[in-house]
């Protein structure tokens, strides 16, 4: 799976909350959808905080709303953003790994010259890479399905009290 890859899910084998969703007013439909959506979200959202190796990207995990032009629906992202001085550059480096350096890298001091391939000036390291720890992959897959039962459940809950 590639960084460029979406992970979709289907909640059409929900026949009765279908219905009855049918039945409900343009603005209750809408609450009650975006309400289960984010549900279902935090319940992948909190999978992936449990699977997630750094405490940054722990820290920065968040759940987002978009709109996307000419659709009336909003769907919910779970990214990293910044938050007071953590920043989660690395995030995409965690889940995939070393992209373009699979046999590692050299590390230089900053004041280190490069004199060209062969021979070098100052002392460097050889990083071995790493491998890639798939914590948001592993969450969706382990909670994909228990995310459409708790959306389901917050969804007939909204459809029976309106909260």
């Amino acid at each position: 799976m590639s960084d460029m890859d979406w992970v979709k899910t289907d909640v059409s084998g929900l026949k009765e909350l279908k219905d009855n969703l049918a039945n409900l007013t343009g603005e209750l439909k809408a609450k009650g959808g975006e309400r289960a959506a984010r549900a279902a979200a935090a319940k992948i959202r909190d999978q992936a905080k449990e699977n997630c190796p750094s405490q940054t990207l722990i820290d920065t995990m968040t759940i987002v709303k978009v709109h996307k032009k000419g659709s009336l629906r909003p769907q919910y992202f779970i990214t990293h953003k910044k938050k007071g001085g953590l920043d989660p550059f690395f995030a995409h480096m965690v889940e995939f790994g070393p992209i373009n350096q699979p046999g590692g890298w050299d590390i230089f001091p900053k004041k280190a010259k490069k004199l060209g391939y062969e021979g070098r000036l100052g002392v460097y390291q050889r990083h071995p890479g790493y491998q890639p720890w798939p914590y948001m992959r592993d969450a969706f897959e382990s909670e994909g399905e228990k995310s459409i039962n708790v959306a389901a459940k917050r969804l007939d809950k909204f459809i029976k009290t309106g909260k």
